[in-house]
Protein backbone atom coordinates (compact mmCIF):
# COMPACT_ATOMS: atom_id res chain seq x y z
CA UNK A 1 0.00 0.00 0.00
CA UNK A 2 2.92 2.35 0.78
CA UNK A 3 4.42 1.66 -2.60
CA UNK A 4 1.15 2.50 -4.35
CA UNK A 5 0.93 5.86 -2.58
CA UNK A 6 4.48 6.72 -3.54
CA UNK A 7 3.69 6.07 -7.17
CA UNK A 8 0.56 8.25 -7.04
CA UNK A 9 2.44 11.14 -5.49
CA UNK A 10 5.16 10.89 -8.07
CA UNK A 11 2.62 11.11 -10.91
CA UNK A 12 1.22 14.34 -9.50
CA UNK A 13 4.56 16.13 -9.46
CA UNK A 14 5.08 18.61 -12.31
CA UNK A 15 6.89 17.19 -15.27
CA UNK A 16 9.89 18.91 -16.76
CA UNK A 17 9.24 20.54 -20.09
CA UNK A 18 9.98 18.31 -23.03
CA UNK A 19 9.73 18.49 -26.77
CA UNK A 20 10.11 16.06 -29.69
CA UNK A 21 10.01 16.08 -33.46
CA UNK A 22 9.82 13.51 -36.28
CA UNK A 23 9.17 13.49 -40.01
CA UNK A 24 5.42 13.48 -39.34
CA UNK A 25 4.87 15.18 -35.96
CA UNK A 26 5.99 18.22 -33.95
CA UNK A 27 5.47 17.98 -30.16
CA UNK A 28 5.69 21.15 -28.11
CA UNK A 29 6.49 21.23 -24.38
CA UNK A 30 3.91 19.45 -22.22
CA UNK A 31 3.07 20.15 -18.57
CA UNK A 32 0.62 18.77 -16.05
CA UNK A 33 -2.13 21.31 -16.46
CA UNK A 34 -5.34 21.73 -18.41
CA UNK A 35 -3.64 23.53 -21.28
CA UNK A 36 -0.73 21.78 -22.84
CA UNK A 37 1.38 20.88 -25.81
CA UNK A 38 0.04 20.06 -29.22
CA UNK A 39 0.81 17.18 -31.59
CA UNK A 40 -0.28 17.90 -35.16
CA UNK A 41 -0.13 16.21 -38.57
CA UNK A 42 -2.14 16.35 -41.79
CA UNK A 43 -4.71 13.93 -40.37
CA UNK A 44 -4.66 14.31 -36.56
CA UNK A 45 -4.36 16.92 -33.78
CA UNK A 46 -3.58 15.79 -30.20
CA UNK A 47 -3.74 18.00 -27.11
CA UNK A 48 -1.22 16.43 -24.70
CA UNK A 49 -2.57 18.03 -21.53
CA UNK A 50 -2.88 15.66 -18.59
CA UNK A 51 -6.10 17.31 -17.44
CA UNK A 52 -9.66 17.10 -18.80
CA UNK A 53 -8.70 19.15 -21.84
CA UNK A 54 -6.83 16.29 -23.54
CA UNK A 55 -8.31 15.25 -26.89
CA UNK A 56 -7.49 13.34 -30.06
CA UNK A 57 -9.44 14.17 -33.21
CA UNK A 58 -9.45 13.26 -36.91
CA UNK A 59 -11.90 13.45 -39.79
CA UNK A 60 -13.63 10.24 -38.62
CA UNK A 61 -12.97 9.74 -34.91
CA UNK A 62 -12.79 11.68 -31.63
CA UNK A 63 -11.21 10.45 -28.36
CA UNK A 64 -11.68 12.38 -25.10
CA UNK A 65 -9.00 12.05 -22.45
CA UNK A 66 -8.02 13.39 -19.05
CA UNK A 67 -9.84 10.75 -17.01
CA UNK A 68 -8.80 7.50 -15.39
CA UNK A 69 -11.41 5.76 -17.53
CA UNK A 70 -14.22 6.59 -19.93
CA UNK A 71 -17.46 4.62 -20.36
CA UNK A 72 -19.50 4.76 -23.54
CA UNK A 73 -22.40 2.79 -24.92
CA UNK A 74 -22.56 1.54 -28.51
CA UNK A 75 -25.90 2.66 -29.92
CA UNK A 76 -25.56 1.48 -33.52
CA UNK A 77 -23.19 -0.15 -35.98
CA UNK A 78 -22.60 0.58 -39.63
CA UNK A 79 -21.05 -1.42 -42.48
CA UNK A 80 -18.40 0.73 -44.11
CA UNK A 81 -18.00 0.60 -47.89
CA UNK A 82 -14.58 1.03 -49.44
CA UNK A 83 -16.03 2.91 -52.43
CA UNK A 84 -19.76 3.69 -52.05
CA UNK A 85 -22.02 2.62 -53.55
CA UNK A 86 -20.57 -0.90 -53.49
CA UNK A 87 -20.64 -2.62 -56.89
CA UNK A 88 -18.94 -5.96 -57.60
CA UNK A 89 -18.28 -7.76 -60.85
CA UNK A 90 -19.34 -11.40 -60.78
CA UNK A 91 -16.76 -13.54 -58.90
CA UNK A 92 -15.13 -10.38 -57.45
CA UNK A 93 -14.40 -10.05 -53.71
CA UNK A 94 -14.24 -7.01 -51.40
CA UNK A 95 -13.26 -6.46 -47.77
CA UNK A 96 -15.95 -4.82 -45.63
CA UNK A 97 -15.46 -3.08 -42.30
CA UNK A 98 -17.74 -2.14 -39.42
CA UNK A 99 -17.76 0.94 -37.21
CA UNK A 100 -19.71 1.55 -33.99
CA UNK A 101 -21.43 4.83 -33.12
CA UNK A 102 -21.19 5.65 -29.40
CA UNK A 103 -23.69 7.52 -27.25
CA UNK A 104 -21.60 10.71 -27.45
CA UNK A 105 -21.88 10.66 -31.28
CA UNK A 106 -18.26 9.56 -31.75
CA UNK A 107 -17.36 6.53 -33.85
CA UNK A 108 -15.05 3.62 -33.20
CA UNK A 109 -13.81 1.01 -35.66
CA UNK A 110 -14.60 -2.65 -34.90
CA UNK A 111 -12.44 -5.55 -35.95
CA UNK A 112 -14.22 -7.31 -38.83
CA UNK A 113 -13.75 -10.72 -37.23
CA UNK A 114 -15.73 -9.83 -34.08
CA UNK A 115 -18.86 -9.37 -36.18
CA UNK A 116 -21.28 -12.10 -37.24
CA UNK A 117 -21.66 -11.80 -41.03
CA UNK A 118 -24.39 -13.19 -43.27
CA UNK A 119 -25.97 -12.72 -46.70
CA UNK A 120 -29.60 -11.68 -46.38
CA UNK A 121 -30.36 -12.02 -50.09
CA UNK A 122 -28.72 -12.28 -53.46
CA UNK A 123 -26.05 -14.42 -55.16
CA UNK A 124 -23.06 -13.80 -52.87
CA UNK A 125 -21.14 -15.24 -49.93
CA UNK A 126 -19.41 -13.58 -46.97
CA UNK A 127 -16.66 -14.98 -44.76
CA UNK A 128 -16.09 -14.59 -41.00
CA UNK A 129 -13.58 -11.77 -41.58
CA UNK A 130 -16.01 -9.67 -43.65
CA UNK A 131 -14.81 -10.57 -47.16
CA UNK A 132 -17.85 -10.61 -49.45
CA UNK A 133 -17.63 -12.47 -52.78
CA UNK A 134 -20.06 -12.14 -55.68
CA UNK A 135 -21.25 -15.33 -57.38
CA UNK A 136 -21.45 -15.95 -61.12
CA UNK A 137 -24.71 -14.46 -62.39
CA UNK A 138 -26.71 -14.55 -65.62
CA UNK A 139 -27.90 -10.95 -65.26
CA UNK A 140 -27.11 -7.90 -63.11
CA UNK A 141 -28.36 -8.79 -59.62
CA UNK A 142 -28.87 -7.08 -56.23
CA UNK A 143 -27.61 -8.53 -52.94
CA UNK A 144 -27.69 -7.59 -49.25
CA UNK A 145 -25.01 -8.36 -46.64
CA UNK A 146 -25.72 -8.10 -42.89
CA UNK A 147 -23.54 -7.68 -39.78
CA UNK A 148 -24.49 -8.33 -36.12
CA UNK A 149 -22.50 -7.24 -33.05
CA UNK A 150 -23.53 -6.94 -29.41
CA UNK A 151 -27.20 -7.30 -30.28
CA UNK A 152 -27.04 -4.56 -32.92
CA UNK A 153 -27.33 -5.14 -36.66
CA UNK A 154 -26.64 -3.34 -39.90
CA UNK A 155 -27.14 -4.22 -43.56
CA UNK A 156 -25.72 -3.04 -46.85
CA UNK A 157 -27.20 -3.44 -50.31
CA UNK A 158 -24.90 -3.78 -53.30
CA UNK A 159 -24.97 -4.67 -56.98
CA UNK A 160 -23.40 -7.59 -58.83
CA UNK A 161 -22.60 -6.97 -62.49
CA UNK A 162 -22.94 -9.73 -65.10
CA UNK A 163 -19.72 -9.69 -67.14
CA UNK A 164 -20.01 -12.81 -69.30
CA UNK A 165 -23.14 -14.16 -71.01
CA UNK A 166 -21.92 -17.76 -70.93
CA UNK A 167 -20.47 -18.63 -67.51
CA UNK A 168 -23.47 -19.49 -65.33
CA UNK A 169 -23.77 -22.89 -63.63
CA UNK A 170 -24.41 -25.86 -65.88
CA UNK A 171 -24.94 -23.50 -68.85
CA UNK A 172 -21.38 -22.20 -68.81
CA UNK A 173 -19.38 -22.31 -72.06
CA UNK A 174 -22.08 -24.05 -74.12
CA UNK A 175 -22.43 -21.25 -76.68
CA UNK A 176 -25.92 -20.02 -75.78
CA UNK A 177 -26.39 -16.94 -73.56
CA UNK A 178 -27.22 -17.79 -69.96
CA UNK A 179 -30.08 -15.28 -69.66
CA UNK A 180 -31.94 -16.93 -72.57
CA UNK A 181 -31.49 -20.43 -71.14
CA UNK A 182 -32.60 -19.37 -67.64
CA UNK A 183 -35.62 -17.56 -69.10
CA UNK A 184 -36.85 -20.69 -70.91
CA UNK A 185 -35.47 -23.59 -68.84
CA UNK A 186 -34.87 -22.23 -65.32
CA UNK A 187 -31.53 -22.01 -63.55
CA UNK A 188 -30.55 -25.66 -64.04
CA UNK A 189 -32.62 -27.08 -66.88
CA UNK A 190 -31.76 -30.46 -68.36
CA UNK A 191 -32.90 -29.61 -71.92
CA UNK A 192 -31.10 -26.31 -72.44
CA UNK A 193 -28.11 -27.45 -74.52
CA UNK A 194 -27.74 -25.95 -78.03
CA UNK A 195 -28.41 -29.30 -79.74
CA UNK A 196 -31.39 -30.27 -77.53
CA UNK A 197 -34.96 -30.14 -78.84
CA UNK A 198 -37.07 -29.68 -75.73
CA UNK A 199 -40.43 -29.32 -77.51
CA UNK A 200 -39.79 -32.00 -80.15
CA UNK A 201 -40.64 -29.77 -83.11
CA UNK A 202 -37.44 -30.51 -85.04
CA UNK A 203 -35.85 -27.16 -84.19
CA UNK A 204 -32.93 -27.45 -81.77
CA UNK A 205 -32.31 -24.73 -79.19
CA UNK A 206 -29.63 -23.02 -81.28
CA UNK A 207 -32.15 -22.50 -84.11
CA UNK A 208 -34.88 -21.43 -81.67
CA UNK A 209 -32.52 -18.79 -80.25
CA UNK A 210 -31.33 -17.64 -83.68
CA UNK A 211 -34.85 -17.26 -85.12
CA UNK A 212 -36.46 -15.97 -81.90
CA UNK A 213 -38.92 -18.83 -81.44
CA UNK A 214 -40.00 -20.46 -78.17
CA UNK A 215 -37.94 -23.60 -77.40
CA UNK A 216 -40.65 -24.88 -75.06
CA UNK A 217 -43.51 -24.71 -77.61
CA UNK A 218 -43.88 -26.41 -80.96
CA UNK A 219 -43.19 -24.28 -84.00
CA UNK A 220 -45.97 -21.90 -84.92
CA UNK A 221 -45.07 -21.89 -88.61
CA UNK A 222 -43.25 -19.38 -90.79
CA UNK A 223 -42.13 -15.91 -89.75
CA UNK A 224 -44.71 -13.11 -89.91
CA UNK A 225 -43.99 -9.38 -89.92
CA UNK A 226 -45.36 -5.96 -90.84
CA UNK A 227 -43.68 -2.85 -92.22
CA UNK A 228 -41.68 -2.18 -89.05
CA UNK A 229 -41.26 -5.31 -86.94
CA UNK A 230 -41.61 -9.07 -86.70
CA UNK A 231 -45.07 -9.83 -85.32
CA UNK A 232 -44.53 -13.59 -84.90
CA UNK A 233 -41.09 -15.21 -84.99
CA UNK A 234 -41.00 -18.39 -87.00
CA UNK A 235 -39.22 -20.52 -89.57
CA UNK A 236 -37.71 -19.07 -92.79
CA UNK A 237 -40.09 -18.78 -95.75
CA UNK A 238 -40.24 -18.07 -99.48
CA UNK A 239 -41.52 -14.68 -100.59
CA UNK A 240 -42.38 -13.57 -104.13
CA UNK A 241 -42.37 -9.87 -104.98
CA UNK A 242 -42.33 -8.21 -108.39
CA UNK A 243 -41.74 -11.52 -110.07
CA UNK A 244 -38.62 -12.21 -108.00
CA UNK A 245 -38.12 -14.90 -105.39
CA UNK A 246 -36.62 -14.24 -101.97
CA UNK A 247 -35.50 -16.30 -99.01
CA UNK A 248 -36.86 -14.55 -95.89
CA UNK A 249 -35.82 -15.33 -92.32
CA UNK A 250 -35.61 -13.77 -88.87
CA UNK A 251 -32.20 -12.59 -87.69
CA UNK A 252 -31.32 -11.47 -84.18
CA UNK A 253 -30.54 -7.77 -83.82
CA UNK A 254 -27.60 -8.75 -81.58
CA UNK A 255 -26.39 -11.66 -83.72
CA UNK A 256 -22.81 -10.33 -83.96
CA UNK A 257 -22.46 -9.80 -80.22
CA UNK A 258 -23.95 -13.25 -79.52
CA UNK A 259 -21.67 -15.03 -82.00
CA UNK A 260 -24.41 -16.26 -84.37
CA UNK A 261 -23.71 -16.61 -88.09
CA UNK A 262 -26.44 -17.07 -90.71
CA UNK A 263 -25.62 -18.48 -94.15
CA UNK A 264 -28.27 -18.69 -96.89
CA UNK A 265 -27.71 -21.56 -99.32
CA UNK A 266 -29.50 -22.31 -102.60
CA UNK A 267 -29.96 -25.33 -104.81
CA UNK A 268 -31.41 -25.88 -108.26
CA UNK A 269 -31.59 -29.65 -108.01
CA UNK A 270 -31.81 -31.39 -104.65
CA UNK A 271 -31.03 -34.73 -106.25
CA UNK A 272 -27.59 -33.92 -107.63
CA UNK A 273 -26.87 -30.23 -107.50
CA UNK A 274 -25.86 -29.72 -103.86
CA UNK A 275 -26.00 -26.37 -102.09
CA UNK A 276 -24.34 -23.07 -103.02
CA UNK A 277 -23.78 -20.46 -100.30
CA UNK A 278 -24.93 -16.96 -101.15
CA UNK A 279 -22.44 -14.11 -100.82
CA UNK A 280 -25.15 -11.42 -100.99
CA UNK A 281 -25.69 -9.21 -97.96
CA UNK A 282 -29.20 -9.81 -96.53
CA UNK A 283 -31.58 -6.90 -97.08
CA UNK A 284 -33.32 -5.59 -93.94
CA UNK A 285 -37.12 -5.59 -94.13
CA UNK A 286 -37.88 -4.48 -90.54
CA UNK A 287 -35.97 -2.15 -88.25
CA UNK A 288 -37.17 -2.77 -84.69
CA UNK A 289 -37.33 -5.61 -82.16
CA UNK A 290 -35.01 -8.38 -81.00
CA UNK A 291 -35.70 -10.36 -84.18
CA UNK A 292 -35.71 -8.57 -87.55
CA UNK A 293 -36.82 -9.88 -90.91
CA UNK A 294 -34.21 -9.95 -93.69
CA UNK A 295 -34.24 -11.40 -97.20
CA UNK A 296 -31.86 -12.67 -99.87
CA UNK A 297 -32.82 -12.86 -103.56
CA UNK A 298 -32.73 -16.23 -105.34
CA UNK A 299 -29.79 -16.39 -107.78
CA UNK A 300 -30.62 -17.04 -111.43
CA UNK A 301 -27.39 -18.62 -112.63
CA UNK A 302 -26.40 -21.38 -110.22
CA UNK A 303 -23.93 -23.92 -111.57
CA UNK A 304 -24.51 -26.81 -109.19
CA UNK A 305 -23.75 -29.70 -111.56
CA UNK A 306 -22.93 -30.74 -115.09
CA UNK A 307 -26.32 -29.53 -116.26
CA UNK A 308 -24.98 -26.00 -116.62
CA UNK A 309 -26.39 -22.72 -115.27
CA UNK A 310 -29.80 -23.03 -113.66
CA UNK A 311 -32.05 -20.84 -111.56
CA UNK A 312 -32.28 -21.68 -107.86
CA UNK A 313 -35.38 -23.51 -106.76
CA UNK A 314 -34.69 -24.30 -103.10
CA UNK A 315 -33.07 -22.53 -100.15
CA UNK A 316 -31.99 -23.21 -96.58
CA UNK A 317 -30.59 -21.05 -93.78
CA UNK A 318 -27.63 -22.50 -91.94
CA UNK A 319 -27.01 -21.27 -88.38
CA UNK A 320 -23.64 -21.63 -86.67
CA UNK A 321 -22.08 -20.52 -83.41
CA UNK A 322 -18.92 -18.50 -83.75
CA UNK A 323 -16.70 -16.89 -81.10
CA UNK A 324 -18.11 -13.39 -80.39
Amino acid sequence: MRIACRILLTCLLPLAARAGTSADYSIASAFLEEGGGQVASVDYRINTAAGPGEAVTSADFSIRGGYAGQLADVISINIDEAVPPLTLREAQAAQLGVSATLDDATRSALAADVVNWSIQSGPATVGPSGVVTAARVYEDSPAVVAAVHAGLSASLGFSILNISDDDYGSYASDGLPDFWQVRHFGENGSHAAPAADADGDGQVNLLEFAFGTDPAASSGGAIRFDATSVTTPGSPKLMVEGGKYYAVFGRRADYLAEGIRYTVRFSADLDSGGWTSSTAEPEAMTQTGDIRAVRVAYPTNLVPSSKGPQAARFFQVRVEQTPP
